[in-house]
């Protein structure tokens, strides 16, 4: 028998004679090539980047904002940022008038509550002579290149504070908007030498840092020799503050006084924490000669929520003090009045004790953490009197429920900072040339929300 096997030969490959052509390389870029910037830290109108540039246009002018560098639907721009853009004006050489072109950096914020309210009015100055040059033998081009930095400060009805972010939010029918935009005028354009401006709406998103590296970890609260919390003297050498947290009610089968020196919250201070990083806290419950009320609490319902509040003034009170300390909490069996702050709140996170341990009979000490928002995403931030958006620890303490008549609960509401970027920067702005990044987590939030209205 024939072993062997009938394979079919290989398939045959024809190898090409002649090579394809090589494409051809210039300088000089064609109609349809792209060219990218060969430094776009410069921020420079006369980048090759023209096809990725910020570029409004009216019946005569053409201004361009400069490079996409964000990848944001509309310019954006950090801390200490510099806003720099060129304006070409198109008119008609037989126009015998000289027309002028101006800009300013504004800003406003806007709510049911304030109206609008322009807190930056800036004009942007000239940083090159006019550059003329004919397109056509009936139109003439000039060119102009403007120039600023946008303030890390403002003042407004005599209280200066830092710039805030762009902002938007719509909650339950009640909005509030902080926005900015350059306006270009150009004064006698056209055959009748008329105005034509144009708003263009940018975003500024600065970031914050804490001031000095955050506490990770809380100590335990010192003790005196009878066992008492010192309360608050000992925090400061070791960058925590103690509050104590007083009953919303009385027991009627305790003793007066009882739960007024029981019961402690601590934090690291300052009180200001990184967004997308964790909040450490710590529970301290104090209760020598009642053991078993100590326990009780330390294993019932603790819970604490960061809340993000947004508070605005009436527009009657222009100099209102109660919008730069903490509200008080709503009363809903009380309308608000006209004379009242308007307040809103949501959620940002909320979180339970983690760890537990009997420090001594009748002393518990509970630890855990909150998350402070998404990463980039939050930020505190105050502008004048007006408004305000800050961050508050709600602290809630229940009994059992079915001991919520003998027992009292435990309520507190500590105001936190939160900033987008942690601790240190300076890597970054070395990295960017020298540029400030934006925040670009807020940016985020901002689509978010406009497009949840839409």
């Amino acid at each position: 028998m024939d072993s062997e096997l009938n394979m079919d030969p290989p398939p045959s490959y024809e190898t090409q004679r002649e090579p394809l052509p090589s494409p051809a390389y210039s300088d000089i870029p064609q109609g349809l090539d792209i060219s990218l910037p060969t430094d776009i830290s410069a921020g420079s109108t006369s980048s090759r980047c023209t096809n990725f540039n910020w570029k409004f246009k009216t019946s005569h002018m053409a201004i361009d904002l400069g490079p996409r560098i964000w990848g944001l639907s509309t310019p954006a721009y950090g801390l200490d940022g510099t806003l720099r853009f060129s304006v070409e004006l198109h008119t008609s050489n037989g126009h015998g008038g000289d027309p002028e072109i101006s800009a300013t950096l504004q800003a406003s914020i806007s709510s049911p509550t304030i109206k609008t309210t322009m807190f930056l009015n800036q004009n942007i100055p000239e940083i090159h002579r006019e550059q003329r040059r004919h397109s056509f033998p009936q139109t003439e081009i000039r060119k102009k290149e403007f120039c600023v930095q946008v303030p890390s400060t403002v003042s407004l009805n005599g209280t200066q504070t830092s710039t805030p972010p762009s902002f938007l939010r719509y909650y339950y029918g009640v909005s509030c908007e902080i926005k900015y935009f350059v306006k270009v005028h150009a004064r006698g354009v056209g055959i009748l030498g008329g105005d034509e401006i144009k708003t263009i709406p940018i975003a500024y998103l600065p970031k914050s840092r804490p001031s000095q590296l955050p506490v990770s970890s809380i100590p335990r609260p010192l003790q005196d020799h009878d066992g008492q919390i010192l309360c608050p003297e000992f925090d400061c050498a070791d960058h925590t503050r103690t509050i104590r947290l007083l009953p919303r009610a009385s027991s009627p089968r305790y003793e007066e006084g009882i739960f007024d020196n029981a019961v402690f919250f601590s934090l690291p201070t300052p009180a200001t924490f990184t967004s997308g990083h964790k909040i450490p806290y710590l529970f301290s419950f104090n209760f020598p000669s009642h053991p078993h009320l100590c326990a009780l609490y330390a294993h019932s319902s603790i819970k604490v929520t960061l809340i993000k509040q947004l508070i605005m003034s009436p527009p009657s009170q222009k100099h209102h003090s109660s919008i730069n300390i903490l509200p008080i909490r709503k009363n809903k069996s009380r309308s608000p009045t006209p004379e009242s702050p308007v307040q809103l709140e949501w959620r940002v996170s909320a979180g339970r004790p983690k760890y537990q341990s009997e420090y001594a009979e009748g002393v518990y000490i509970l630890r855990g953490w909150v998350d402070a928002g998404g990463m980039g995403r939050e930020g505190s931030w105050t502008l004048g009197d007006v408004a305000k958006l800050q961050y508050v620890l709600r602290i809630t303490i229940y009994p059992p429920e079915h001991l919520l008549d003998n027992l009292p609960t435990f309520e507190h509401d500590e105001v936190v900072e939160i900033t987008t970027d942690e601790y240190g920067g300076e890597r970054e702005v070395w990295s960017m040339g020298g540029v400030p990044a934006p925040a670009i987590g807020l940016a985020r939030v901002l689509m978010e929300e406009a497009s949840g209205y839409l």
